[in-house]
This record gives structure tokens, C-alpha cells and sequence, in this order.
């Protein structure tokens, strides 16, 4: 659900979402307007650094080591599976 849809904050709230994880292409719009509009609204943002995809490789690294990073936290799939009980 976007994020500028008031029903779509209301339901997660409701439901006590605080965590997000996002996984998608396009990291330099897509990923990085959602990530930082989760951020602003006050949400614990999770990027999932190997299902994320760039336009190009140099992009999606530059994007996963120096913008991200200010506002979410980088993690893995693996690491997901792993902790997903903790």
C-alpha cells in the first residue's frame, strides 16, 4: 500500500506495524522515496540489500553504502530468515 494513502497509515498503526522491510527495483526512486517517506512517518525502515535492484550496479551499490544508510537499516534476506523468531 503507499504511504500517502491515509487508510494505508491507519491500518498499519491499527495493526501495530512499526517494522517495514523493502525489497523492489528501481533504488534510486523507488526504494529511496519509500524508504524516507517510511523514515518521516516514523516507521523502523529494513532494506533487504540483495532483492533490491539499480538501474545499473554502480547506482544500487552507491545507493545500499552512502543514502540508505541515513535513514534505514541495511540488512540481508538471510538475515531476515535468521532473525525472523527474535
Amino acid at each position: 500500500m503507499p504511504f500517502n494513502i491515509p487508510t494505508s497509515m491507519t491500518f498499519y498503526k491499527k495493526n501495530g506495524v512499526n517494522n517495514l522491510y523493502l525489497t523492489g527495483i528501481f533504488t534510486s526512486l523507488c526504494i529511496d522515496s519509500t524508504a524516507r517517506t517510511a523514515y518521516e512517518l516514523g516507521f523502523n525502515v529494513h532494506i533487504i540489500k540483495d532483492l533490491i535492484a539499480g538501474q545499473n550496479d554502480f547506482e544500487n551499490d552507491y545507493y545500499i553504502k552512502n543514502i540508505l544508510p541515513l535513514y534505514s537499516y541495511i540488512t540481508t534476506a538471510q538475515d531476515v530468515l535468521e532473525n525472523q523468531n527474535t
